[in-house]
């Protein structure tokens, strides 16, 4: 009776350790083509993916010099739009909405957004100044990709001189 319980319990352990090891292999593939699929149909990799500018160490100090420009220039504007955006919600949250004021407040966040853009308009072109075509339109992708509510971020017109790529095309 001793044996028939040993080879009952051996052969239990067995059949559990055959179960262990397949659902193991099961979520590796599973996991693996999961994330082929993923790659397929969004690779949410290009969105952080560093841009490949190719700068050389005099290019590097440049770009680093602009954005922080760009930043200590801005700061202050960006402080100004947190501001408002927060009476804005504060003016909405009373009853009944003062509108005049909640139009007034966007209509000078616009006019906030609109200086940036001018901003950054102003530093594409000092960047323009030291980079070549290509490195230019790496920087434009890069841009294009930063920005959340981009849908094409991937795709950038072509640098000015240059032909399109085959692979550019739809």
């Amino acid at each position: 009776m001793k044996v028939k319980i040993l080879i009952g319990v051996l052969l239990f352990l067995i059949a559990v350790n055959l179960v262990t090891i397949g659902s193991y292999v099961y979520l590796r593939f599973r996991h693996d083509n999961d994330n082929a699929w993923k790659r397929e149909h969004y690779d949410h990799r290009l969105r952080n993916k560093k841009p490949d500018l190719r700068l050389d160490a005099k290019q590097k100090k440049q770009l680093f010099s602009l954005f922080q420009s760009f930043r200590s220039e801005t700061d202050s504007l960006r402080q100004q739009i947190g501001s408002l955006e927060g009476q804005t919600f504060d003016l909405i949250q009373r009853d009944p909405v003062p509108m005049d004021s909640v139009k007034q407040n966007l209509q000078r966040i616009a006019d906030i957004r609109y200086d940036i853009s001018l901003h950054i308009i102003q530093k594409l072109m000092e960047a323009k100044s030291f980079l070549n075509p290509d490195q230019q339109h790496e920087f434009y992708k890069a841009i294009m990709r930063a920005r959340p509510d981009h849908p094409k971020a991937a795709s950038a017109p072509p640098p000015p001189d240059n032909p399109p790529k085959p692979t550019d095309c739809p």
